[in-house]
This record gives C-alpha cells, structure tokens and sequence, in this order.
C-alpha cells in the first residue's frame, strides 16, 4: 500500500516546485547605475547616464513595491498558520523557550567569555 501512495505523493511535489521556487525570487533589485559623473561638456553622455538612474529609480519603486506586496502576502498566510495552530491546540498553542542559568550559554548561543 505504501508503494502505491509514492507516485501520487511525488507528483504532486513536483507540481508545487515550481510555485515554491517562484515565490522565492518573485522580487529582484534592479541594477544600480555605474557611479559615474559625466562631464557637464558632454551631453550625449550626460543624457545616457541619467536614462540609467531614471530607469533605476523606476525599477526600485518596482522592486519596493514587490517586497510589500511579498510581506503582506507572508504576514496573511502566517496570520492564518497561527491562527489554524490556535484553533488546533487551544493554550498548548504555546513558543516554549530555553532559559539557561546565569552565567551558562543557552543551547542556541555561543558561550559567553
């Protein structure tokens, strides 16, 4: 029975990859223009320089807006992570932490010199 469950397991990883990974790279930073002051005798050059920051400045707000849209959709799903928790396991829905004695380091702290 356990053999006939592998197929239908694996192939639904394997159509969740691609979501996953996606959502992993959905907002990249553009790339910053070369810091180059051009000469104010050279107003081609002038005029190249300031099309690559205008289209940096565009791109970043692109980007800034990609990263908020990206912390509302984590802050929703962990809303709702959080909140199926509570439902499921009442007051046990608890973060336990560690207290190490005074003077001894906690398992996830390096020791203190």
């Amino acid at each position: 029975m356990i053999r006939g469950l592998r197929l239908p397991v694996a192939a639904m990883m394997l159509a969740l990859a691609p979501a996953t990974a996606g959502a992993q790279v959905a907002c990249l930073p553009p790339e910053e223009p070369y810091p180059y002051e051009p000469s104010s005798l050279d107003a081609e050059l002038r005029q190249l320089v300031n099309a690559q920051y205008e289209e940096y400045v565009r791109g970043i707000e692109d980007y800034i807006n990609c990263l908020e849209a990206e912390r509302a959709e984590a802050m929703r799903s962990a809303r709702e992570v959080v909140q199926r928790w509570v439902r499921y396991f009442g007051d046990d829905a608890a973060l336990h932490y560690e207290v190490a004695p005074e003077g001894q380091a906690s398992p996830q702290e390096p020791p203190v010199n």
